[in-house]
């Protein structure tokens, strides 16, 4: 055996590579470079130029793997079927759903993503430790007492391990099982001999490996190894290279200590010292400063991750324009790929940068895997709305995009789903405007080949079976045929080649998971759910395999996995706290603390964090050491959402180490100049920033560019929409006078949601009133649905009184629930087409809505039974040809404005020749009245059904006073109390419903509310003894004061009529301390309100009390 020992970028690659230039110039054959499996394409051609060769006919390059399957053919496992990864999953699968019920920690988690994946890796890393099922069993039996969590875990483990070795039985072999066959079969190869093995690329090996390793040896001619290792024992950075030296000392072992060390000290010639000296000093201590500059590495902060890579790619075209590199000179890489690999994808397109994203790529989201699964589900849970359209998305059905769209607005708006599905398409309304002939043929494409593949399945449910009918399905739907078109699209229409690779390699993995699914379940019984599983846990395990498309490409990936190592600059991006270095800690199934306990027990399954920290340090030790001439780092100060983020203590460390480097955070205009596509942005921010009056105009390099794309001919075209950009203003003018009269004519019949509407802003009422847009209807039960049900429930019930000649003050409560029983039966049969009969969920709501209508109607008892008011009317609309006129107000250019709607309830009290108004809007929600939104005119609810109340006493001459308005809560509340007597818990319900609102300051009128003037349950009012009010008393009003108020609101729909009609559509939101009216805004997407725009600014209303509004309106 041969060590080739040496730091990294020392030539220990280049000395493998020489001494197999020097067997082929002896004629030596039998000659094998082993690597990592993601570096065989780089290893090829790295050995390629040392041999001055145009390719490589006389040394092969594999993987362990690849050489595995090789002696496999040999040793005589070529009898045994060889699992895929895919195969292993599923088989795995099959053994949990099998032993379920025996498990006790992980019973419940059998069925939940993401669990079989730790299982599979828990028992691979036991098998790669060469622990077995017995040496479980035996710690289980005699080390484990008083750790019951990790005992009860422990057995789980061992009982799915047990049943999933016992599934392979002598059979089938997984990759762990290859290995073990060939440590046992190595002696019996006639291949081994005859080989020379070089293994590169490699720090550490499993236990396992280790084992096949010293086979190797013992049976190789000549077995030589290179390792990153510290040569100097003075060396400062002695503690990253721990693990590397304990592989060193394993594999010494193996060799008895005879083992040839080669150690070497190259330096690269042309290496710049900074970087030299980075490597040296990462992680030595104490370290020695860098006493210059260090031109070639750069620390850059920026605002936020969008800055981050706008700069990356403006960095990245600087290299390729003005410093001679190639595209694959540089290399991209970070610890959060997940986070950037979206948004580097959008940065590099838009820059026109060539790359390669070096990430696993699952195949769960391509269009053939969801169309499988989801076929599958909406068999099995009876075709739900998501399930079926999940497939029909695809585009592999027989559907194209419109008629997809068209056919979900019918499943939507009638509620198409289970046995609707299978039976003809009926129902539809005047206004609708489908072709039900038209619909029914959609339907059938989509539900008749399902309907088939149930048929099929259910003749015969084995996994052969289920699998060839799945084959059938998609033969019929002409699925290949579709692929391949769809691959055109992809590179011909869209110039994606990469995902087209993806899209190629689909149908024949899926063709190979079904040969496999037959292969090891064969004619196994099985049901349409467990197979569904186990066909999911084999898709989420397949890795697709994609070649980068191009030679000259940026390389992107992770830092902790990226193997690329011949590149010139290298850009690591996000190093920020908590990100680079990661928080360590236990991932997989037992706890950091649980580890120790078995390490204690001489069994480690999992290595600690300080192995786990030590692993990640040497990791960027090495990306680090990689590059030939240039290091960026960069961290933004804020995420893609804004939150914000720190530097990580490697920013500090680099600092440390160069104390001349100073954090680049601003650059020149003329930085941001690289091609065509990527400059036109940073362009048009220039002269927005302008126009938005943030920056100064002046002579600046922006000018010379903006002519260079005016006489550019590719850029003709573009450049209208370029300069709307730049100028671009979403200030909207005021209607013609002809477009007002078109949209709402010469007299505006409105309602008070309207006008507080426009209050809130004009432009959404345009849209809302005007313009009219249509939302999708669907067959739901929305939540301003439960408002208009329990609205016309209370209004129901209150005819039943009125017909049978019932009081409300009479009523007895057994008689009062069987109103409300005969009144709710109605609704669930006749709202929506029995939408509360659909399922349970539907029949769970229509009992919530019955207990809030029921708990409603017994406190409006409650309420007529303690005071004297008595009910004038339920649901009163005013408005034209209505027995209750509407507020007429006239307008200037003889324009009028009718104010129309619905009172929820007018209660009266006749006293002393007057008419005492007293007035409730039923709410779902917590609503408040305040005098401040009143005066702003957002909120004119109350006030204005008190003002037809009012005229409306007065059409019939009598007095007419404004007793109160309130907001009655709709609701089934629980309530905290610590007795349980039942009489108190009434009484914490009853103050739960206290009306809330404004009520007249006179004790007589209040006292008809509720006689109770020391602990009023009704309305917020209390008397002291000396018939003060009470501070506690909240919205009491003075006549006068109510009168000023009604008048401030007349003037304020006055003004908003003149408005209307004056056609001001501003964008002109408004905003209070616990509001705003964009938060919730369907138009946000219209509007492009943004207050960095110039006249975008929001409305402000202060949060006036109610002290202030009373003093505004008396001025």
């Amino acid at each position: 055996m041969n060590l080739i020992l040496g730091r990294k970028g020392t030539g220990k690659s280049r000395i493998i590579y020489n001494q197999i230039k020097k067997c082929i110039e002896k004629g030596e054959d039998g000659l094998i470079l082993i690597v990592p499996e993601q570096f065989t394409f780089q290893a090829e051609r790295e050995l390629i130029e040392v041999l001055d060769s145009p390719g490589i006919l006389d040394v092969e390059v594999l993987s362990f793997s690849r050489l595995m399957s090789r002696l496999m053919e040999e040793v005589g496992g070529a009898t045994k079927v060889k699992l895929s990864s895919t195969g292993k999953h599923m088989a795995l699968q099959k053994s949990l759903l099998d032993r379920q019920e025996e498990l006790s920690i992980y019973r419940g988690m059998v069925r939940k993503s993401g669990f079989i994946h730790e299982v599979q890796d828990m028992i691979a890393n036991l098998k790669k430790k060469m622990i077995c099922e017995e040496d479980l069993k035996e710690i289980l039996e005699n080390d484990l007492q008083g750790h019951q969590m990790l005992s009860r875990k422990l057995k789980d483990i061992t009982t799915l391990m047990e049943s999933y070795n016992h599934w392979l039985g002598e059979e089938y072999l997984d990759s762990e099982g290859v290995i073990d066959l060939l440590i046992d079969q190595m002696e019996s190869s006639t291949t081994i001999p005859k080989l020379k093995i070089w293994v590169d690329g490699f720090d550490t090996f499993t236990e396992q490996m280790f084992k096949f390793i010293e086979k190797l040896y013992i049976y190789s001619k000549e077995l030589t190894i290179s390792l990153t290792q510290i040569t100097n024992k003075e060396d400062r950075d002695v503690e990253i290279f721990l693990i590397n030296e304990n592989t060193q000392n394993k594999l010494m072992e193996i060799a008895c200590g005879q083992a040839k060390l080669i150690t070497t000290h190259y330096k690269q010639k042309d290496k710049p010292k900074d970087i030299e000296h980075l490597e040296r000093e990462l992680y030595s201590y104490p370290l020695i400063p860098y006493e210059e500059k260090g031109e070639n590495i750069k620390i850059r902060a920026f605002k936020n991750v969008y800055e981050e890579l706008d700069y990356l790619c403006i960095d990245i075209l600087k290299l390729v324009q003005e410093e001679g590199y190639r595209f694959r000179d540089i290399t991209v890489v970070t610890n959060d790929l997940g986070g950037y690999e979206f948004l580097v994808k959008r940065s590099f397109e838009e820059y026109n940068i060539p790359f390669f994203m070096d990430a696993k790529r699952k195949i769960t989201d391509k269009p053939l895997s969801i169309l499988l699964i989801y076929s599958l589900r909406a068999i099995a849970y009876h075709f739900t709305y998501d399930d079926m359209f999940a497939l029909i998305k695809t585009g592999l059905t027989n559907l194209d995009y419109e008629e997809y769209e068209i056919l979900e607005n019918y499943v939507l708006k009638y509620g198409v789903k289970g046995g609707k599905w299978k039976k003809e398409f009926t129902q539809i309304q005047e206004s609708d405007e489908f072709d039900l002939e038209k619909l029914n043929s959609m339907r059938s494409s989509i539900i008749d080949p399902l309907l088939n593949l149930h048929q099929k399945i259910k003749q015969n449910p084995s996994f052969e079976n289920i699998t060839i009918a799945l084959y059938e399905y998609m033969e019929s739907l002409s699925i290949e045929e579709k692929l391949q078109k769809m691959l055109q699209e992809i590179k011909n229409e869209y110039g994606q080649y990469e995902y087209a690779a993806e899209i190629a390699q689909i149908y024949n993995i899926v063709m190979d998971l079904f040969d496999e699914v037959i292969e090891i379940f064969g004619d196994h019984k099985t049901s349409i759910r467990e197979y569904l599983d186990i066909l999911e846990s084999g898709i989420e395990c397949v890795d697709l395999s994609v070649i980068p498309s191009s030679l000259d490409q940026v390389i992107v990936g992770d830092i902790m996995r990226t193997r690329t190592t011949d590149f010139k600059a290298l850009f690591i991006l996000g190093v920020n706290e908590g990100k680079l270095p990661s928080p360590q800690s236990s991932e997989g199934i037992f706890s950091e603390n649980e580890n120790a306990i078995l390490r204690e027990k001489g069994m480690e399954i999992e290595e600690d964090i300080g192995f786990k920290s030590i692993q990640e340090r040497y990791l960027i030790y090495s990306a680090l050491a990689k590059p030939k001439e240039k290091i960026i780092v960069s961290y933004p100060l804020a995420d893609w959402e804004g939150s914000s983020l720190r530097p990580s203590v490697l920013i500090h460390r680099l600092q440390e180490i160069f104390p001349f480097i100073k954090v680049e955070r601003e650059w020149q205009d003329a930085y941001s100049i690289t091609n065509a596509r990527g400059t036109i942005k940073h362009m048009v921010q220039h002269y927005r920033s302008i126009v938005d009056g943030f920056d100064e105009a002046d002579e600046s390099i922006w000018d010379d560019v903006y002519l260079w794309y005016e006489k550019n001919s590719h850029w003709e075209n573009h450049m209208s929409h370029i300069k709307e950009a730049m100028v671009f203003d979403n200030r909207i003018s005021q209607l013609r006078p002809d477009l007002v009269k078109g949209l709402y004519g010469e007299i505006l019949n409105t309602s008070v949601t309207r006008l507080e509407e426009y209050s809130n802003c004009p432009f959404k009422h345009y849209v809302n009133y005007g313009l009219r847009p249509k939302e999708r209807k669907i067959y739901q039960v929305s939540i301003p649905d439960i408002g208009e049900i329990l609205h016309q429930l209370i209004y129901e019930y209150t005819l039943v009184i009125e017909k049978d000649g019932l009081d409300w003050k009479e009523i007895q409560k057994e008689k009062s629930i069987s109103i409300c029983r005969e009144v709710m039966d109605r609704l669930v049969v006749d709202y929506r087409q029995g939408i509360f009969e659909s399922n349970f969920r539907y029949k769970y709501l229509a009992r919530y809505i019955y207990r809030i209508f029921l708990r409603a109607v017994e406190t409006l008892t409650y309420h007529y039974k303690k005071g004297k008011f008595s009910m004038l009317g339920n649901e009163l609309i005013f408005g034209l040809g209505q027995s209750i006129p509407p507020i007429k107000i006239e307008l200037s250019q003889e324009h009028l404005l009718y104010l129309e709607g619905r009172i929820d309830r007018v209660d009266i009290l006749k006293h002393e020749g007057k008419w005492f108004m007293k007035i409730m809007d039923f709410k779902t929600g917590n609503k408040e009245l305040n005098l401040s939104d009143i005066y702003y005119g957002l909120s004119l609810q109350l006030i204005v059904y008190m003002w037809v109340c009012l005229n409306y006493g007065k059409k019939k001459d009598m007095e007419s006073v404004a007793a109160g308005m309130f907001y009655f809560k709709l609701d089934d509340p629980l309530v905290l109390s610590g007795k349980v007597e039942e009489e108190v818990i009434k009484s914490e319900i009853t103050k739960h419903f206290k009306l809330k609102g404004l009520m007249l300051k006179d004790i007589e009128v209040l006292k008809a509310m509720d006689e109770d003037v020391e602990h009023s349950d009704i309305v917020n009012y209390k008397v002291k003894k000396n018939g003060d009010f009470s501070a506690t008393s909240k919205g009491l009003i003075e006549e006068k004061q109510l009168d000023q108020l009604l008048s401030h609101v007349e003037n304020t729909i006055t003004d908003i009529g003149e408005e209307i009609f004056a056609g001001n559509i501003a964008i002109r939101p408004t905003k209070g301390q616990k509001r705003e009216a964009c938060t919730y805004c369907n138009y946000k997407a219209i509007c492009f309100f943004d207050q960095q725009l110039d006249g975008n600014k929001f409305a402000t209303k202060l949060d006036l009390s109610d002290e202030e509004v009373l003093k505004k309106i008396g001025e």
